[in-house]
């Protein structure tokens, strides 16, 4: 079942925005305190709300970039990686894509190029926490 964009535009938006400010304020508890993974968890839970959304809007791009977005704030939140200063600045790079992707959809453009930079950024540090776990065994 699709959204009916036109009749729920801003509603969708204004919830989609609403998750985008707390990520933004999320990032910044991380960096005072790297051990919070109570944070972690809520921003792991704001992220499946935006990939949800991203699905009910027919996304599918975006919807990929928050999934793998989840499985970093899974392995951050379960110490498969260790939250680090790189690992802050890397999310606070995905938070900024998020909201460009969703403002692109909103005014529906096309996604900005930025997503793919900073979605390879993601998709190495997952593929070598991947490669971390492989090798303990």
């Amino acid at each position: 079942m699709t959204l009916d964009l036109c009749q729920h535009h801003d509603t969708v938006f204004h919830k989609l925005t609403g998750q985008l400010a707390f990520l933004d304020l999320a990032v910044l508890v991380l960096e005072r305190d790297h051990n919070d993974r109570k944070i972690v968890n809520q921003m792991l839970r704001s992220v499946q709300t935006i990939r949800s959304t991203s699905r009910r809007l027919e996304d599918p791009e975006l919807e990929q970039f928050a999934l793998e977005l989840e499985d970093l704030l899974s392995q951050m939140r379960d110490d498969v990686i260790t939250i680090s200063d790189s690992v802050i600045r890397l999310l606070r790079r995905c938070v900024d894509a998020l909201e460009s992707g969703v403002e692109s959809l909103r005014l529906g453009l096309p996604l900005p190029s930025t997503l793919d930079d900073v979605r390879f950024n993601l998709q190495d540090m997952l593929a070598r926490s991947t490669e971390t776990i492989m090798s303990d065994y």
